[in-house]
């Protein structure tokens, strides 16, 4: 602790100390090292990987030997046993890497998928300044090839010992862990064609929130584009495979759950397929496209239509008229089965509620030539319904059998999010798929990868989750700041600023630093001549002033409340009004919330992204105000200047957050401290010190998968789950229609008891327990399963006897199964007694009024 200041800051000074006001930490920039390695230009991977990997293999043989020196110096110091644990997972790595190799020399077609993976990536990023991989992502793509490669030598121990572990990819906020697993993912996509998987899901990439996956929903599918195009370029597969599509799973308000109801903004099937006839559906749904920009012809001109023959909602542009391969309704995704699914965890309540669901694990039975795949008729029908497709007079024909259905691989992004009962229900729901792969297939189940930029202690966490062994990557060095993969440089990253107001409320002063911020810029832009002079002091270049201060034109101010976010949108209006009224052009700014559709999310980043110079300066996009949707996932290069009021909950959301700023570009951060607030008064005393350990502040992720109630709530769900599994089992008699409508399921379950009762016995226990023994205390899962089956037995099982009287087998449980992670209580409304209204309304106004007040609860 460098020393602890009274309504300041204390700041180290020569021998001593000095008081600071306005303190400031400089986080320095941490970049690729080199390593002695050949540069691992993506070209030069697509034409021959083995001279950059043979460097590779060498370079980390070279630093595991500098790291057993580093170890055997450090023997007699108290952190011996730390850089040890460093160096032996280090080992693990370089071992990794060389079974990954051993398995490109094994396998010609997974070579061919990794060279055709890194021509993807050449071509979308062609004419950027970058051409290559970093060096922890080649490593971490060549690490990971033997998850795939045991899909086709499921023999080989080693290879299946692979998918034993879960792997998180630990990693700082903006530096590269998206392309890493999407370099993954692609290398998969071109390996499942090329062993002879034609068609259904290779990758399910889930995310905590729906507002998360949006910029990766974006990055995906031009990735996605690119390799179909490469596919049919070079004859991958065979002609009658189905192109590489990407599938959204978001439902709620980001998108419609089936086309034929109203749910969100989507109006149902009448009224949409009349705007659609009347030709106003595209200018009405402007504000509910996912994507805006073409990926094919880069014009904003994408337009939603819907397709009243095929049953499909399309992204199509306007200009080039392509259609995106983008799927965007749950339905859709199921009728297609799309290469990879992007998704909230949410989703996987869907193995209870939508039978579809079992084609991710066995594939579909069926294939409607209009209509796509389906494996239980709807009504009748194919899902398209009744009204949409009639039936052959010989039945729907047989779908192709797909080569081992299971994805191959799937990712959990933003993993710290998955905490306290949203990791508890994800954690039953986990062992649930688990269970359902391990009998369907090829009975391996899927690589499961996470990614974080913060975790802590993720070992106990990924345990409860996944029931396997947990492993991070990529391995620290023995010196701060140093590894195998990355060093330190003194370049600025960010600039951090800490402001503790007197006598002024934070959101007030976080407005009046954006404020300035702003106004700064624009000045500075319409008059550069201070700025040139203070260039040349430094003896910097000043040819290119406009490209120089355009990075850094778009500023986010951060509120922990949604007041403060209406207080500030208000303080930007009527800057907005004085910079019009002094000729600096009006700002446009945006609210972003929780409460705003994905498809407003994603049109305010899509703005940043696209406007340039020749957008005329008062119709950009120059400032945001937004809450924690913004504090992860959101990349944007000309996001530079951050402003937030007040701090986040804990030191990890800080870190998501202030990582927002400073990507590409060196970013400013302004921390405005509450005065009212004893933490973060506490926090202001102590900034260069929670600055400089700010990675150890981070707190280990809450998770209990062995929490009964969390146990309970999940059993119905994925008892629901099984028995749309079993009806896929032609051994276990189910009725063609399946388990989903009761009086199917109850004609199925007073016949066939005697077969799904043991069937049940044995599933049910296996979905609860961990994948790999010992990784869990043997103690635990036995009490869980005990309480568990208990609960089935003496609850669920006796209250299926009943009547048919309810439409869907969901209904028939004492609990009903879960639809969300998060909607587990039914809301109760209160209100004060009479004789407390007074004092209740008085409350609620100083409560909204008070200088002095607790932040609103974020939703």
């Amino acid at each position: 602790m460098i020393g602890r200041g009274t309504g300041c800051a204390a700041v180290p000074h020569g021998v001593g100390l000095r008081t600071e006001t306005l303190p400031v930490h400089v986080q320095r920039t941490v970049v690729p090292r080199q390593a002695g390695v050949r540069h691992p230009r993506w070209r030069e991977l697509a034409d021959d990987p083995t001279p950059i990997l043979d460097s590779v293999e060498v370079a980390m043989a070279r630093y595991a030997r500098e790291f057993a020196t580093a170890c055997r110096a450090a023997e007699q110091l108290p952190h011996h046993k730390a850089i040890e644990a460093d160096r032996a997972q280090f080992d693990d790595e370089a071992r990794r890497f060389g079974l990954g190799r051993e398995c490109l020399d094994l396998d010609p077609d997974l070579k061919r998928a990794f060279q055709l993976a890194n021509e993807v990536f050449a071509r979308v990023n062609d004419g950027r300044p970058y051409d290559s991989w970093r060096l922890f992502q080649l490593v971490y793509i060549v690490s990971h090839l033997p998850a795939l490669a045991v899909r086709e030598y499921p023999q080989r121990a080693d290879l299946r010992a692979e998918l034993d572990h879960t792997d998180v990819l630990w990693f700082p906020a903006g530096g590269g862990k998206t392309e890493a697993y999407l370099g993954l993912i692609l290398t998969a996509l071109f390996y499942d064609r090329l062993r002879g998987k034609h068609a259904g899901v290779t990758a399910w990439l889930r995310f905590p929130l729906r507002m998360l996956s949006v910029q990766q929903l974006d990055r995906t599918l031009r990735m996605l584009i690119a390799a179909e195009e490469l596919r049919a370029e070079r004859g991958i597969g065979s002609p009658h495979d189905d192109p590489f599509a990407l599938g959204y799973l978001a439902g709620g308000a980001g998108s419609p759950n089936d086309l034929h109801w109203e749910r969100g903004w989507w109006r149902g099937w009448e009224t949409e397929a009349a705007a659609t006839r009347t030709g106003t559906f595209a200018e009405d749904h402007l504000r509910d496209r996912l994507v805006i920009t073409c990926p094919y012809c880069e014009r904003d001109s994408v337009r939603l239509r819907l397709d009243t023959d095929a049953v499909r909602l399309h992204h199509e542009c306007a200009a080039c008229k392509r259609i995106l391969p983008l799927h965007v309704s749950d339905v859709e995704v199921y009728r297609t089965l799309p290469a990879i699914v992007i998704s909230t965890v949410d989703k996987l309540t869907g193995h209870s509620w939508f039978p579809e669901f079992t084609a991710f694990q066995h594939g579909p039975r069926h294939r409607c030539a209009e209509h796509g795949y389906f494996s239980f008729p709807r009504f009748g029908a194919c899902l398209a319904g009744p009204s949409h497709c009639t039936a052959p007079s010989q039945g729907y024909p047989p779908a192709r059998p797909i080569k081992d259905p299971v994805p191959a691989l799937t990712v959990q992004d933003e993993m710290h999010l998955l905490k306290e009962e949203l990791g508890a229900f994800n954690a039953h729901y986990e062992g649930m798929i688990a269970e359902l792969q391990s009998g369907a297939g090829s009975g391996l189940p899927s690589k499961i990868l996470g990614a974080s930029a913060t975790i802590e202690q993720y070992q106990d966490q990924l345990r409860q989750l996944y029931g396997r062994r947990p492993r991070a990557f990529p391995a620290p060095g023995w010196t701060l700041g140093e590894s195998f993969y990355t060093t330190t440089r003194p370049d600025f990253r960010r600039v951090h600023i800490g402001v503790l107001p007197h006598k002024r409320r934070k959101a007030d002063v976080a407005a009046i630093v954006q404020g300035e911020l702003l106004t700064e810029i624009a000045r500075l832009q319409e008059e550069p001549k201070a700025l040139r002079e203070r260039l040349a002091q430094h003896g910097l270049p000043d040819s290119d002033l406009p490209r120089l201060l355009f990075p850094y034109e778009v500023s986010l101010a951060y509120v922990n409340s949604k007041q403060h976010g209406t207080q500030l949108d208000e303080e930007l209006g009527q800057l907005s009004d004085d910079l019009q009224h002094a000729g600096l052009d009006r700002v446009e700014h945006a609210v972003l919330t929780g409460e705003v559709p994905v498809p407003d999310l994603a049109a305010a980043i899509a703005r940043v992204q696209r406007e340039h110079l020749d957008t005329p300066r008062g119709e950009r996009l120059r400032a945001l105000v937004g809450t924690s949707v913004l504090s992860h996932g959101v990349d944007l290069e000309r996001l530079n200047l951050l402003v937030l009021a007040g701090m986040p909950p804990t030191a990890a959301d800080y870190i998501q957050v202030t990582a927002r700023a400073g990507r590409t570009h060196a970013g400013l951060v302004v921390t405005v401290y509450d005065p009212a607030s004893r933490r973060e008064r506490s926090m202001f005393s102590n900034f260069l010190s929670y600055h400089r350990l700010l990675d150890r502040m981070v707190t280990p992720v809450p998770v209990n998968k062995y929490a009964y109630f969390a146990a309970r709530r999940t059993l119905p769900g994925i008892v629901l789950a099984l028995l749309h599994d079993a009806a896929r089992d032609p051994a276990l008699k189910p009725p063609p229609e399946g388990a989903d409508y009761s009086k199917d399921f109850k004609r199925w379950w007073s016949a066939q008891r005697p077969l799904l009762d043991p069937w049940l016995e044995r599933r049910i226990p296996a979905c609860y327990r961990e994948r790999v023994e010992g990784v869990n205390g043997r103690g635990l899962e036995n009490d869980l399963v005990a309480r568990i089956m208990d609960t089935w037995r003496q609850e669920e099982r006796p209250n299926l006897n009943k009547g048919a009287e309810e439409k869907r087998t969901a209904y028939l449980f004492l609990q009903q199964p879960l639809t969300s992670f998060r909607d587990i209580d039914k809301s109760t409304a209160f209100q004060s007694l009479t004789s407390s209204q007074d004092a209740f309304k008085a409350l609620a106004t100083n409560t909204a009024d008070s200088k002095r007040g607790e932040d609103e609860p974020q939703p």
